[in-house]
């Protein structure tokens, strides 16, 4: 095992939270911002790392992260981690009254793109049935002290699951461009239980909505 750069780490991120969507060296390298030469040696430092797994159609391969191996699970939750510690510190104090009683939360939408133009903040919060009043409970008081309104898209253990699996578009966007808050095993977890009922390259496209 080594140390991966900051590239690697990029790429590695890209390809966890947007895993319903078939990255090969090219679109890899448009979405990085790096030539074709550059992604093909990213991709292949972390298949030698056992970091992403692979797949050939025809001319081209594809690549997904492999979640299935533990040290590639450790990764992908560092760089999540870092994500979170870097982009999202200040909503991780906002709703940490929300972490001992939820398995997940994400914030994601408008006001992690730019919030000072946003109307709402999105919240995806993932909850046993047992703690959904207290939770929602604590929204309630955070919303009468909050700058802008919170909506929340509650979810049990189950539902976030079976909406993953759909896949639903709005879950897959709160993954692929939100930020972490809480629960970085449980939605490890839950992707990698999806890739694995479906196959790791047979994930459907969301429903449009």
């Amino acid at each position: 095992m080594k140390l991966i750069t900051t590239t690697e780490g990029k790429a590695l991120l890209l390809l966890y939270k947007d895993f319903a969507s078939d990255y090969n060296a090219n679109t890899l390298a448009a979405k990085l911002g790096i030539t074709r030469r550059g992604a093909l040696n990213v991709v292949k430092t972390l298949h030698q790392e056992e970091l992403v797994i692979s797949r050939r159609y025809g001319r081209a391969i594809f690549y997904k992260a492999n979640l299935a191996n533990p040290y590639g699970c450790d990764m992908v939750k560092m760089l999540l981690m870092t994500e979170t510690q870097q982009q999202a510190q200040r909503w991780r104090h906002q709703f940490e009254k929300l972490f001992p009683i939820t398995e997940a939360v994400i914030i994601f939408g408008s006001a992690v793109r730019d919030y000072a133009k946003a109307r709402d903040i999105d919240l995806l919060v993932v909850v046993q049935e047992k703690h959904l009043t207290a939770a929602q409970q604590i929204v309630q008081k955070e919303n009468k002290v909050s700058l802008k309104p919170i909506h929340v898209v509650w979810q049990s253990p189950k539902d976030f699951k079976n909406n993953i699996q759909k896949p639903d578009s709005v879950l897959l966007n709160a993954i692929k461009f939100g930020y972490v808050l809480r629960g970085y095993e449980v939605i490890i977890q839950t992707i990698l239980q999806v890739q694995q009922g479906y196959g790791y390259f047979a994930i459907p496209k969301p429903e449009s909505r």
